[in-house]
């Protein structure tokens, strides 16, 4: 069963989960970009993610060149077992830089 994603942001936290898909997309699209309220540090938790492809990866990395235009930072805290490994494979983590240092 396909899990629309869903999008919370708490302070400088934004949490993603639900499934990170082509048919998704243009949902996360939707809803991540408003809450890129720069100049900001925000850090993107995808733990509650069940899986990522390449149309919300570049959603993921659209919104890291936009709030890094406006001298914000979008930094991964947290991310599933599953997602990393795909952002490990895209080289994905030369751009969301994991909290606290290099992947």
């Amino acid at each position: 069963m396909e899990r629309t994603p869903q999008l919370k942001r708490d302070g400088v936290r934004i949490a993603i989960s639900g499934d990170l898909n082509q048919v998704n997309a243009a949902a996360l699209r939707t809803a991540l970009l408003p809450l890129l309220s720069p100049p900001a540090a925000l850090q993107l938790d995808l733990s509650g993610a069940r899986e990522l492809d390449g149309a919300c990866l570049q959603v993921l990395l659209a919104a890291q060149k936009t709030i890094a235009g406006h001298g914000g930072d979008l930094v991964l805290s947290a991310s599933s077992p599953r997602v990393q490994a795909v952002l490990e494979a895209s080289g994905a983590l030369r751009f969301l830089q994991p909290q606290g240092g290099t992947p």
